[in-house]
Parts: C-alpha cells; structure tokens; sequence
C-alpha cells in the first residue's frame, strides 16, 4: 500500500496501546510470545517496567496489562 493510502498503516500515525486483562495461569512471557512474537529478556524487562512491574513473573490475574507497540517500547531498536 502507498503511503497516501488510507488503509496504509504509514498513513495512520502512531499505532495505538493495546490493552488486555490478563486472565489466571497468563504470564508476561506468554502474552509477549502472543502479541510481539517474542519474549527475550530485553523485551520482558521494558515491558513490565511500561506497567510499572517491578518483578517480571509479579504478573497477577485480573490486572490489566498495556502493550505498546514494539518500537514505542524498544525505540533502540529503530536506531539500528
């Protein structure tokens, strides 16, 4: 799709926070794996310090978990 394409994704601006709750037995890993197709420790750690978890595996039922997009959550990895 071209740019000034409506439907284009570069045309949208920012993609928005995705937000879900997270249900028992979920973990940070998993729902990484799930929504960025990857949980490498990096990432884990930028994603709970983004929901203010200080321990990773503290993820508990029924707290509502936001998942930016990727490069708003790594933005070192745009610069490489």
């Amino acid at each position: 799709a071209e740019p000034s394409d409506p439907d284009s994704p570069l045309s949208r601006g920012p993609l928005p926070e995705f937000q879900l709750e997270v249900q028992p037995g979920q973990t940070l890993s998993g729902l990484a794996h799930l929504h960025y197709g990857e949980h490498g420790s990096e990432l884990l750690t930028a994603l709970a310090a983004h929901n203010g978890l200080t321990d990773p595996n503290a993820l508990r039922a029924g707290a509502i978990l936001r998942l930016p997009p990727l490069e708003r959550l790594l933005p070192e990895r745009t610069l490489r």
